[in-house]
């Protein structure tokens, strides 16, 4: 009698449809994304006036060529630490606000070399201000997030040798997952790609 029921409000066809929505939460990445692993990041460095890091802080990068407009934000990693592409020579701004009052606005500060990826569409599209999320070796432990730069780049600065994984995710149902192993000089040692 249940069933008739459903048959007779039109739900039968519509309940399984629900289950596939609902259960199926899980990223689908597109075959038409593709990527390289890019290194030649700068990473800035980002500390409270005692020296302690600004970890997990709103982060925002502007351009010298264009000081108004934000050319990536994110989220500074677990040593407070963050690595952008720069495009373009000059001073870079950094502006870095801990969520609890404290905002610290600096120019670009090189310390190191970072790595990552550069994403692109198939058809040669950039990947935009997406989602990137950094995780650790061997672990699910999230080390960094932010969103791709207007080049569609993402790089950050391991801390320690091993397999890193880079995800990247437009929203879309379009992404990238880089796995990026690290030796104990903190380069690239060996790539591996999937979507």
């Amino acid at each position: 009698m249940f069933i008739n029921i459903l048959r007779k409000t039109g739900l039968i066809y519509v309940l399984p449809c629900l289950f596939l929505l609902v259960f199926s939460s899980g990223l689908c990445f597109s075959h038409s994304v593709v990527h390289t692993e890019i290194e030649g990041g700068i990473m800035v460095e980002a500390r409270y006036a005692e020296g302690k890091p600004m970890v997990n802080c709103g982060i925002r990068i502007y351009s010298p060529e264009n000081p108004e407009e934000e050319f990536q934000s994110g989220y500074t990693d677990a040593n407070g630490n963050f690595v952008f592409y720069p495009d373009t020579g000059g001073k870079w701004k950094v502006e870095v606000d801990d969520g609890k009052g404290y905002k610290k606005v600096f120019d670009r500060n090189v310390f190191d070399k970072g790595i990552g990826v550069e994403v692109m569409y198939a058809d040669g599209s950039l990947f935009t201000y997406s989602d990137a999320v950094v995780y650790c070796p061997d672990s699910d432990e999230e080390f960094q997030q932010g969103l791709t730069d207007k080049n569609g780049r993402f790089l950050f600065f391991p801390d320690r040798e091993g397999d890193w994984e880079l995800r990247v995710d437009d929203g879309m149902g379009h992404g990238i997952v880089a796995k990026i192993t690290v030796g104990g000089d903190l380069k690239i040692k060996k790539r591996e790609s999937g979507v």
